[in-house]
Order: structure tokens, then C-alpha cells, then sequence
């Protein structure tokens, strides 16, 4: 079954979330649930959603660079998926709060037809009035408290077998030209 699909959402709360460690092959990929809204109180638009998704992942893509793999919107339009090659995990839950602050003013083409396929849905000014009051208020607790729910739990799922392979540094596969 999906992970998402055995999750209780009534009990979900914003903020991030390990949903996933991959191991294969001695690489080690891990998935982030980055929740910005409470399930099943309120969504997010199409076009703000859309224009998030775009500077998200032009801001995931600046603070983790290669080891970045995916953004991807949840389809309950609540939050993002942030899959990645897995590094010491503190250090991936500090980039994620970079990644946040950050993203409200990522420099993002303007898009147009050749540079997304539904460049008419975007509210691009909306998505950075929404990431830039909630990430980069002067009285950010969201974040505050995410950081230690994200910790808590990583140290949760540690104590369970989980994420030993991930400390230090795990290897990644070689670059291909």
C-alpha cells in the first residue's frame, strides 16, 4: 500500500514529515511530506499550487543541488513531496527550512509555453504572498516547531531500525554523461 494511504490524516498537522526511506543498491533516497495545511480543512488553489510548485522546486534545487530528485504537489493540494539523496538528517531538515525561507523569492521564468505545460495557471504572486508569510515572518514558530517535530520523529523511526544507513553520508549512484 502507498505510505501516504496508511496514514491517519485526521491527525496530521502542517509541517515536515519523513515519509520514506529507500535503500537499494547502497543508495539511500528519503521522501519528505512538507504539509502546509491541515488535511481535509482547506486546500490550496490550482494556480497558487502550480506557481508553488515552480518555486519550490527552482529553491530545492538551489540549497540541495544534485542530491535533489523531485518536488511533487499532493493531490489533496495540503503540501509537497521533497524526495532527495539522503545526507546526515539534521543537515536535510535544516536545507528544508533554507529551502523555505528561501522560496518566495526564488527567480523563476516567467512561464509560457515552452517552459511549462499549463502556463496559463499560475498565480505567481499569490504562491510568494503565501511562502514569504509563512516562512519568512519575523515570529516563524511553524518552523520552529517543525524543526523539532522532524527531529523527534527521525529520532522515532531511528530507534526502529530506520535511517542507520543514512549516517554519515550515504553514496550516491556515479553521474552519467
Amino acid at each position: 500500500m502507498i505510505e501516504s494511504f496508511k496514514i491517519d490524516h485526521t491527525q496530521l498537522e502542517p509541517g515536515v514529515r519523513l515519509a520514506a526511506i529507500y535503500h537499494r543498491d547502497g543508495v539511500d533516497v528519503v521522501k519528505f511530506d512538507i504539509r502546509m495545511i491541515k488535511p481535509n480543512t482547506e486546500y490550496f488553489q490550482d494556480d497558487i499550487m502550480h506557481s508553488m510548485e515552480h518555486l519550490l522546486a527552482t529553491a530545492a534545487k538551489e540549497v540541495f543541488g544534485d542530491d535533489m530528485i523531485d518536488l511533487s504537489p499532493m493531490g489533496c493540494k495540503t503540501g509537497f513531496y521533497l524526495t532527495i539523496f539522503a545526507n546526515e538528517y539534521t543537515e536535510d531538515v535544516e536545507k528544508i527550512g533554507k529551502m523555505l525561507k528561501i522560496s518566495g523569492n526564488a527567480e523563476i521564468p516567467v512561464p509560457d509555453e515552452h517552459n511549462c505545460g499549463s502556463y496559463k495557471l499560475h498565480d505567481i504572486e499569490g504562491a510568494r504572498e503565501y511562502l514569504n508569510g509563512k516562512f519568512n515572518s519575523s515570529s516563524n514558530s511553524w518552523w520552529s516547531k517543525t524543526r523539532e517535530r522532524a527531529i523527534y520523529r527521525r529520532e522515532n523511526h531511528h530507534n526502529r531500525g530506520g535511517w542507520s544507513k543514512c549516517t554519515p553520508k550515504a553514496k550516491k549512484p556515479p553521474k552519467t554523461h
